[in-house]
């Protein structure tokens, strides 16, 4: 993209949800409104001792219930005033929602998936929203929620420091965010198309964190850095390994 004005940055943290009791028992949950469990809410709590959300401008969450409780423990008790009136609410960092399959076992969903031939981004069960309709709803989010917010507060800071961004979200909706900031990537900073951040859903409570640098002539994205993705580096012992592993025993 060409880029003849003045360059701006602001970093943006994705966050996925904590865990809930259907992630524990492999339920396919799209828009079904569920609940953090007890793991989920110490995820959550780990993770907000841990990422000075004081140093954050703006807060957004998903409408739904795991998403926006998470980020509800995160702005919990911050020092600059945030309020859970101030988390910005967005149906479109919705998960996507796998229509007839939202509310059954995830190997419901594959076993369609291998009846009909397709791979699981390109399956669509009845009622539900294809990949590309979600990845409209990521892109609209960014580029008429995200970047408007963002080069407003940037207009009207003073202290001239980056400001921060927070995203509580869903895994897939997550890894298509991903996948769109990486177009715009600088190559350097990025890994290689097959990472498992571009093929996965990310961990509960798990951190990507990236700058993005906008052109202030036309505040459109100029390049982005990876700072780092699916940081898991709050949570020890058990509960890491547990939270970095426990999907993949739906899978067989």
């Amino acid at each position: 993209m060409p880029n003849n004005g003045k360059v701006s940055s602001f970093q943006i943290t994705l966050i996925r949800h904590g865990q809930t009791v259907q992630n524990s028992l492999g339920i396919v949950q799209g828009h079904m409104d569920t609940q953090l469990n007890n793991i989920g809410i110490e995820q959550a709590q780990l993770l907000a001792s841990k990422i000075a959300i004081d140093d954050y401008q703006l807060v957004y969450s998903s409408d739904l219930a795991r998403a926006f409780d998470t980020a509800r423990q995160l702005v919990c008790g911050t020092k600059n005033g945030f309020t859970c009136e101030m988390i910005r609410i967005d149906q479109r960092l919705r998960e996507r929602s796998l229509g007839s399959c939202d509310g059954k076992k995830l190997k419901v969903f594959l076993d369609q998936c291998s009846a009909a031939n397709k791979h699981p981004d390109d399956f669509t069960p009845e009622g539900g929203q294809t990949l590309n309709e979600l990845q409209i709803d990521v892109v609209d989010f960014i580029q008429n929620r995200i970047l408007p917010d963002a080069v407003n507060v940037m207009k009207q800071s003073n202290n001239g420091c980056e400001i921060k961004i927070l995203i509580v979200s869903h895994g897939i909706t997550i890894r298509e965010f991903i996948k769109h900031l990486r177009s715009f990537g600088d190559n350097k900073s990025w890994p290689s198309s097959d990472h498992v951040a571009f093929t996965h859903s990310p961990p509960n409570t798990s951190a990507s964190v990236f700058r993005v640098h906008i052109d202030t002539t036309s505040e459109q994205i100029s390049t982005v850095e990876c700072i780092c993705l699916h940081d898991l580096s709050h949570l020890e012992g058990d509960l890491y390994h547990d939270t970095l592993n426990f999907k993949r025993k739906f899978l067989v």
